[in-house]
């Protein structure tokens, strides 16, 4: 243990039981303040080391195995105008940079998925040392720490880190941390110079090609000159002096979005979850607010998990109901009390604004994204949620320094079982994205009403020729889904004719037909 840990051999062991129920916490405590960034990276294995043995999964199939594209380094450069999705799987989404980053990994592993998951460590490992160092500006040290360490090993990001694809979100988060961090620095001290200008904007232009939520960086750095920079001067000598700057993100912001809107041929919209495709805003509004609630639950208390979030558990909603009361009253409350603490907590402010800037892409209020919740999109959210949790540890600290012993060894027991429970959820949650089968037999488990679940479950099981079992799951998917969404009927039609169940499969696909009388591949296998 000592040779494994070496902050823990820092710490000598008392002779007296006793002396060990008084003392502990602030031993662990001392370790701590000792090397935090380095406990931080220990936590942050710790919770993902469990996933180093996974293989591809899911997406990973569809995006690296079979994109021979990714297969070579023998003209990198050529990914820079190919889209994200393979033409036979409809061409979508534009991310050079995790394209790049997936063949040199493919091309070093010879196919192998363990540098994959290595590299999905080290990054979420750094990012958690990056957080530590954005925490410890805004927050007494100890307070930092409190924040950090629940980031390091929050559940939520299991998906992220876990699965290869969730490597984009890994990206944009540590560069963008990492970026505001520079930013308050230099801010509070030196100052930005030219220089530092052209950093920014081709950090930021990279980020984007990770992934195309990158975009809200100049939303997080304005939050945080006028939350937490603390400059004396007007607004007006702030702005010029900071026009440079933001002038040449929006540059890059605009490079980015032409060479997107280029290579995608137009503001493509991602149909692999077409849920919210050709909606009104009101629409897509509404769906928000239906979601607001789980947000909070997989940030406060992500015990729960799952790769799914589909119709049933969540679906559209164009008007207003009963049940978003909560979501507005979160909503609402949130940010007042963000703006009555925006003197007294500015972090916390800062914490809640960096949420909201956050969530902006995957609340579909933007643009129309792949879906409507993803865990893995939560990654950049999480970063305000832990920063807002600092500020509580910290006053709770401060309150029990008023105390006796005995209540801050409870606290620090609380705490500590928290990070536990957490770091254990990771752990136990990670190998199930060590491949399909694996995945879909435990989303089926996880949300046994969700027809997508059981649809990609029949569709594994299918590619394993396990037809029986594939197509009692597709009938389980055809019962408990959208009655007027053809695309499933129209699947589940061709599951049964490809098996010889003809007349179930003509059944399947005349209902299809109705759903899309236009359709003439339907018309012909009814024909």
């Amino acid at each position: 243990m000592t040779a494994r840990f070496p902050v823990l051999a820092r710490i000598d062991v008392p002779v007296s039981e006793n002396h060990v129920a008084r003392n502990w916490p602030e031993r662990i405590s001392t370790a701590a303040r000792a090397h935090p960034a380095f406990v931080i990276v220990v936590l942050a294995v710790v919770a993902s080391i469990a996933g180093i043995g996974n293989g591809f999964a899911f997406d990973d199939i569809h995006v690296i195995v079979r994109n021979p594209r990714l297969h070579t380094l023998a003209a990198p450069w050529g990914l820079l105008v190919e889209t994200y999705w393979r033409a036979e799987m409809g061409s979508m989404l534009y991310r050079p940079m995790t394209m790049v980053a997936f063949a040199i990994q493919w091309v070093i592993g010879a196919g192998s998925p363990l540098p994959f998951h290595v590299v999905s460590i080290g990054l979420y490992a750094a990012l958690s040392a990056a957080v530590y160092q954005l925490a410890v500006l805004l927050m007494p040290r100890r307070a930092a720490f409190a924040a950090t360490a629940l980031f390091a090993v929050h559940p939520v990001h299991v998906e992220a880190v876990a699965n290869v694809v969730g490597q984009s979100e890994l990206w944009v988060a540590l560069i963008l941390v990492a970026l505001v961090t520079w930013y308050i620095r230099l801010r509070r001290g030196e100052g930005i110079a030219l220089h530092h200008i052209g950093i920014f904007a081709a950090a930021y232009l990279a980020a984007c090609g990770f992934k195309e939520h990158a975009i809200v960086l100049p939303a997080l750095l304005i939050a945080a000159e006028l939350i937490v920079v603390g400059d004396a001067r007007t607004p007006r000598d702030r702005l010029l002096k900071l026009l440079p700057l933001y002038g040449a993100l929006i540059v890059a912001g605009a490079v980015f979005v032409v060479a997107r809107y280029a290579v995608l041929h137009g503001v493509a919209v991602d149909a692999t979850a077409p849920i919210l495709k050709g909606q009104p805003f009101a629409t897509r509004f509404f769906t928000m607010l239906g979601v607001v609630i789980e947000w909070v639950r997989l940030l406060v208390w992500p015990m729960s998990l799952s790769a799914d979030y589909s119709y049933p558990r969540i679906q559209t909603h164009s008007s207003f109901e009963p049940a978003m009361l909560a979501a507005v009253a979160v909503l609402l409350g949130t940010a007042l009390i963000a703006w009555e603490l925006r003197k007294r907590f500015p972090v916390a402010a800062f914490g809640v604004i960096w949420i909201a800037v956050a969530l902006l892409i995957p609340s579909n209020l933007v643009v129309v994204t792949g879906f409507v919740l993803a865990e893995r999109t939560l990654m950049l959210a999480s970063v305000g949620f832990v920063l807002c949790a600092g500020v509580g540890a910290d006053a709770a600290m401060t309150a029990l320094a008023q105390s006796g012993g005995r209540s801050r060894q409870l606290a620090f027991v609380v705490a500590g079982g928290i990070i536990v429970a957490f770091a254990a959820r990771s752990a136990t949650r990670s190998p199930v994205w060590r491949d399909n089968d694996t995945l879909f037999s435990q989303t089926v488990r996880d949300v046994p009403s969700s027809h997508r679940a059981h649809w990609m479950r029949a569709a594994d099981l299918a590619e394993q020729k396990r037809t029986p079992e594939a197509l009692d799951e597709m009938d389980l998917a055809v019962a408990l889904g959208d009655k007027g969404d053809e695309s499933l009927f129209a699947y589940a039609g061709d599951m049964f004719a490809m098996a010889g169940r003809c007349p179930r499969a003509i059944t399947l696909y005349r209902h299809a037909l109705a759903l899309a009388p236009g359709n003439v591949q339907l018309r012909a296998h009814t024909g």
